[in-house]
């Protein structure tokens, strides 16, 4: 979930060893605060992580990269949610909120 509200990136301690990650693990000193501003523990990557995004072209459903590749920075923790955050994710983009309107560019 796209979260401009989150500062920083979160996803699922469960998926660090698919993403080979499992050995580069670090607690981080302070975790983070949630909703009802819950605290809860995180750890950091040791290893450099970047993303692309899949999309389906319109016309030939085809899969293909779009955009830019992206540093990300993501904080692990033991919860089930994938947030993409400001710091990362939303960095190379030019992101426009309005009433009922999205757009996204880069």
């Amino acid at each position: 979930m796209v979260d401009s509200g989150a500062y920083r990136s979160f996803f699922p301690k469960s998926i660090a060893a698919g993403l080979g990650l499992e050995n580069s693990l670090v607690q981080d000193a302070q975790g983070a605060r949630g909703v009802e501003d819950q605290e809860f523990p995180t750890w950091s990557s040791t290893e450099q992580i970047v993303a692309r995004i899949v999309r389906n072209d319109p016309q030939t459903q085809a899969e293909e990269l779009w955009g830019p590749e992206i540093p990300m920075n993501p904080a692990f923790a033991e919860k089930p949610t994938f947030l993409l955050g400001r710091e990362d994710f939303f960095a190379p983009f030019v992101i426009t909120f309005d009433a009922g309107f999205f757009s996204v560019g880069y």
